[in-house]
């Protein structure tokens, strides 16, 4: 015997998931948001994903970088490294940023909690990486640096002005820099660097207080984590040979600025290629 479509509708089951709320988790409320994993859309599920793990960067642990997703992890040494993210790491970092649940119709509407979706991972992470709304990471610093508005950047995490993530190694995470330096500051730094300069046999007291000098003029140039080491190297070489030789101050400066244009046009190749 035939069924019309009419006669159908009238006798089989409503399958469909209403577009209401759905009823409450019974369990206790942890001020996550709620998204809903099935009878959707895989980019709206996404979508509302990695609105929640946005919400939840911060502190600022997942990053952009040269078109990738990464984030800052450390090794065995205890050394901070920057590793690149998969979908895995995405999905754990669904999950603690949202209560991911199923809705079903058996009579009556029920909810389930569910794990995150995979299929919602993967199509993030196959986004332009300027699409997901994560700060970019440049570098990572293992002590102090300087920024380059002369302000230091001492606290551990994401630093938004220079791109940087300074995740302090040993005694660093103990370094603290005060803020407005006192006349007691200035003088435990002037012997620290007098202490460093040590007996060397400097030709007069001019050159050695030129090699003072040089040290807190590429201490800057030192400290930044975006300067690569052999440009830094070259730039201790060039200072202090000059500053023993008697150089004026002024010279070693004009060498230290051609040093850093230098560095700056490195770091530019890099970032082109």
């Amino acid at each position: 015997m035939n069924v019309s479509s009419a006669t159908a509708a009238e006798w089989l089951p409503d399958l469909s998931l209403p577009d209401e709320p759905a009823p409450k988790s019974k369990g206790k409320p942890c001020g996550l948001p709620e998204i809903r994993a099935n009878g959707r859309e895989l980019r709206d599920v996404s979508a509302e994903a990695l609105e929640a793990i946005n919400a939840a960067n911060s502190p600022a642990n997942l990053f952009a970088r040269a078109g990738t997703v990464v984030r800052v992890d450390h090794a065995e040494d205890g050394r901070p490294m920057i590793i690149p993210v998969n979908d895995v790491h995405i999905r754990g970092e669904m999950t603690r940023a949202a209560n991911f649940y199923k809705l079903s119709k058996s009579g009556h509407l029920a909810r389930t909690a569910v794990s995150p979706p995979m299929d919602a991972a993967r199509e993030i992470l196959s986004r332009p990486v300027a699409e997901l709304g994560f700060p970019p990471l440049e570098a990572i610093a293992e002590a102090p640096f300087i920024r380059p508005d002369g302000t230091i950047a001492c606290e551990p995490g994401y630093d938004a002005a220079t791109r940087t993530f300074y995740a302090p190694v040993g005694n660093m995470a103990d370094f603290f820099v005060p803020e407005r330096p006192t006349a007691d500051d200035l003088d435990g730094a002037r012997a620290f660097i007098e202490d460093a300069l040590g007996e060397f046999p400097f030709a007069d007291e001019a050159s050695r207080q030129a090699t003072g000098a040089a040290a807190i003029t590429v201490l800057k140039l030192m400290t930044d984590p975006n300067v690569p080491a052999a440009v830094k190297l070259r730039a201790a070489e060039c200072v202090f040979a000059h500053a023993i030789k008697g150089i004026e101050l002024e010279d070693i400066e004009t060498r230290v600025t051609e040093l850093e244009r230098a560095a700056g046009a490195s770091k530019d190749g890099r970032r082109h290629r």
